[in-house]
């Protein structure tokens, strides 16, 4: 007894490191070191921070070994901290061995676990798991392991793509101490229903302090129990599939610090914040993202109950009202993101007056007008700032001057109109996204690289900018001046030192010249480029070259010439090609369908190309658009294409019968083969093509009637069968009756409404000579009677008989004058 006393008493010491005996020499356990050399040598690669652990001379004592932590008492492992140190291989369940361990951390690796979590189930003194990022798509006890650990009380299991199939009841009966759980991105499909949230609810719910489940495609509405949970502070239930409204339960949760429900399909009004206000000092809620879900109604009028807000965050629904000024109250509030609601009213000084720690305002496409006076001193510095569609016109907003960190400025859409200031140009250098676009702006741009050196985006499109191009900040990627009046040489352009663009708009300009090698060659990383309504010229022979990445190219309405070369080969992720508009000439190339597999859109109208149709275009199964007409093309057109919703190869000289292409055209919602050769009749078939909105024959050398089946295709609005050879009647159906005469106008074969030119008297129908037979056939039959039968019957029934004969051939006569009385006032009323 008395050496088990003095044992102890030693342990106390060594525990109050009194200095009786040397702790640093514990050396660890042998099995456990043993157990974290196999975990070591399972990896696959490498790694440079366990380069301190081997079986050589100095580095046997796993003690000292990076990322492990052992008892100062007993030697046992019981930390382990390897995050995120590029750890490749199997998850070793060697580690099972560290039974002693309370802290384990192998998240942010590339490990994978092939089995299950069984070995975890030996380390019951854990009391912090994360193995965030560990592949565990097998591990379907992970439930059921983790809720038997009765210690733990922080698990983070985020993007391990966890299981949730064989989810079993049986781990009810452990309990447990979770004061963290981190799921988020597992992508696990969950119903609001499910074990899970039993689990929760019934084990955690008075423990539990931080809950994420974002990013799992939970679905169903939001449990009212999670108003039970009252310890509660932060909650995450973003990015899911829940619907339905808040519960009124949510006012209960007066710890929570942050709610997270965005994106979602959550609806109704926000009622719940409205039930805070039973909390005895009022919420201290600091975080509310409740952005890009299907909320309506007004926003809080007392926010007065939230004193301790820093972020507010509702953009992308469908509130209504105007901006209460209580928002003014919020001395702690950091970020406000309002956009794409339908807000109205004016938002003023009395806002923003006391918001001294704001960095983030953004009130964008709303109805909101900013009316702060021209000498106004905001209290604020900020780093971001969006009123796009808003209204602070028409002058530049002067309080701007004061914003000297703003990083992203918005203000597109603002009705101002005049020149920007020359403030406006010096007053911050860190900008990185600047965007006037939309308004009545006017004036030249200033020397961007010495303004603002760090821009990154800049969009000044649709205002009425001129003089020439300015040189651009050299990391300038997006760049968007189209819809100005800038006028100038592109040589100028081409001699800026910006060399990462990936999004280039200089469209509807008066911009010239011819685009030089070296200038092309420096947008190796453009994926969008539109020069289209311009005055650029020449050739383009080295064009493509230097466009690897170019997904969408326009050159619309533009002067340049030549061949399109072999090099549009190396364009393989393009999308959208316009080369409308312009003179380029010769064939087009048969690589376009063989090598640009990712083409979506492409139009090459009103060129001067030649030769016919490759076949290789079919090909292209993405391809939706296409667009051949006003060139010299020949032959007939391809029976492939099946993929495709509009076609226009109007203006050309193609000549194949219309029958023999239709079996490949029903997925067509536009078809336009107006001003060619086409001839032939217009088969019954036409009616298959049912998605068909638009169709333009005229000017062919079609023949025959107009299909009745034509009148079948629910959806077209636009129909144009004019100056062709069709005959006979217009079919008077009602899906056809609303197209005016334009669309008939030139077939003199032509008759009936809506053109002016009668149809001729036409033979009975077959109705009427339906009837016509059995008024014939009866009237033999009843006068045969009438003949022959007076030898045999009585003198009464004689008369009776030819009564009857009498009344049937007054009623054939009758029917007959009926139907031509019907005809007669059909040709009258034109048809």
């Amino acid at each position: 007894m008395a050496l088990k006393f003095l044992n102890a008493i030693i342990v106390f010491l060594l525990n109050m490191n009194w200095g009786i005996g040397d702790y640093t020499n514990i050396r660890c356990i042998e099995s456990e070191r043993e157990a974290l050399l196999e975990f070591k040598y399972s990896l696959t690669g490498e790694s440079d921070w366990l380069s301190s652990w081997g079986d050589e001379d100095g580095k046997e004592e796993c003690c000292k070994w990076q990322g492990v932590q052992c008892s100062n008492t007993t030697g046992h492992v019981i930390k382990l901290d390897l995050k995120a140190h590029d750890l490749r291989g199997k998850l070793s369940h060697s580690l099972m061995e560290l039974q002693s361990l309370e802290y384990l951390d192998l998240s942010f690796n590339y490990l994978v676990e092939d089995e299950n979590l069984k070995w975890l189930s030996y380390l019951s003194s854990l009391e912090y798991l994360d193995l965030s990022y560990v592949y565990l798509y097998k591990a379907n006890d992970w439930v059921e392991v983790v809720s038997g650990l009765s210690k733990l009380s922080t698990l983070k299991l985020s993007r391990c793509y966890l299981p949730t199939r064989n989810l079993s009841p049986s781990f009810f009966n452990a309990s447990t101490s979770l004061v963290t759980l981190d799921l988020h991105q597992n992508y696990m499909s969950l119903s609001t229903s499910s074990i899970l949230f039993e689990y929760l609810f019934k084990s955690t719910y008075k423990t539990l302090v931080s809950l994420d489940l974002s990013s799992n495609n939970v679905n169903g509405l939001v449990p009212s129990s999670f108003g039970k949970m009252v310890a509660l502070r932060d909650l995450d239930l973003s990015d899911n599939q829940l619907e339905g409204m808040v519960p009124e339960s949510f006012g209960n949760l007066c710890s929570l610090r942050s709610l997270n429900l965005s994106r979602n399909h959550l609806n109704g009004s926000l009622a719940f914040l409205h039930n805070f206000s039973s909390c005895a000092n009022s919420s201290v809620l600091e975080i509310l993202r409740l952005h890009s879900n299907s909320f309506s109604g007004s926003l809080p009028d007392d926010l007065s109950l939230f004193p301790r807000l820093k972020e507010i965050d509702v953009g992308n629904n469908y509130f209504n009202g105007t901006l209460s000024s209580s928002i003014g109250n919020l001395f702690e509030l950091e970020i406000l993101n309002v956009p794409s609601n339908s807000l109205q009213g004016v938002f003023s000084e009395q806002h923003l007056s006391n918001l001294s720690r704001l960095r983030i305002l953004d009130l964008s496409s709303n109805s909101v007008t900013m009316k702060l006076s021209f000498n106004w001193f905001p209290p604020f510095n900020l780093e971001f700032l969006s009123l796009r569609s808003c209204k602070s016109g028409p002058y530049f907003p002067n309080w701007l001057a004061t914003q000297k960190n703003i990083r992203y400025l918005d203000l597109s859409g603002n009705g101002i109109i005049g020149t920007i200031p020359k403030w406006f140009w010096d007053f911050t250098p860190d900008m990185h996204y600047l965007n006037l676009s939309k308004n009545q702006i006017h004036g030249r741009l200033p020397m961007l690289p010495t303004k603002f050196p760090s821009l990154l985006v800049l969009d000044m499109s649709s205002n009425s900018f001129d003089g020439p191009l300015p040189p651009f900040p050299t990391d300038l990627t997006i760049l968007n001046l189209s819809n100005n009046f800038i006028s100038d040489s592109i040589m100028s352009f081409c001699n800026s030192k910006s060399m990462l663009f990936q999004y280039l708009d200089l469209s509807n300009n008066q911009l010239s010249g011819v685009l030089l090698d070296h200038c092309v060659s420096r947008w190796t990383r453009l994926q969008f480029l539109n020069l289209a309504n311009n005055y650029f010229s020449g050739e383009i022979s080295s064009f493509f070259d230097s466009l690897p990445h170019i997904e969408n190219l326009n050159l619309r309405n533009n002067s340049f010439s030549g061949e399109l070369p072999w090099t549009l080969r190396t364009c393989e992720t393009l999308k959208f090609l316009d080369l409308s508009d312009n003179k380029f000439s010769g064939n087009i190339l048969h690589m376009i369908g063989t090598r640009l597999l990712s083409l979506e859109i492409l139009i090459m109208q009103s060129n001067e190309f030649k030769g016919r149709i490759p076949l290789s275009l079919c090909e292209l199964m993405d391809l939706q658009v296409l667009d051949l007409a006003e060139n010299n093309i020949f032959g007939n057109i391809p029976q492939c294409f099946k993929s495709l919703r509009t076609i226009n190869l109007s203006g050309n000289n193609l000549a194949r019968k219309f029958s023999d292409i239709i079996s490949s055209l029903y997925a067509l919602n536009v078809l336009n083969l107006s001003r060619n050769n086409l001839a032939g009749e217009l088969p019954q078939s036409i009616e298959e093509m049912t998605q068909l909105m638009s169709l333009d024959l005229s000017q062919n050398q079609f023949s025959g009637e107009i299909p009745m089946n034509l009148s079948k295709l629910a959806f077209i609005k636009h129909l144009n069968l004019s100056y062709n050879h069709f005959s006979g009647r217009i079919s008077s159906s009602v899906q056809l009756k609303r197209f005016n005469a334009d669309s008939y106008i030139g077939n003199d074969a032509l008759c009936g409404p809506p053109i002016t030119q009668n149809c001729p008297l036409e033979a009975p129908s077959d109705e009427f000579k339906k009837w016509l037979y059995i008024g014939l056939a009866m009237g033999f039959f009843v006068g045969f009677c009438g003949t022959f039968g007076s030898l045999l019957i009585s003198r009464t029934w004689r008369h009776a008989y030819f009564s009857m004969l009498f009344k049937l051939k007054e009623w054939v006569l009758r029917r007959f004058a009926l139907y031509r009385a019907g005809i007669q006032w059909s040709l009258q009323k034109g048809g």
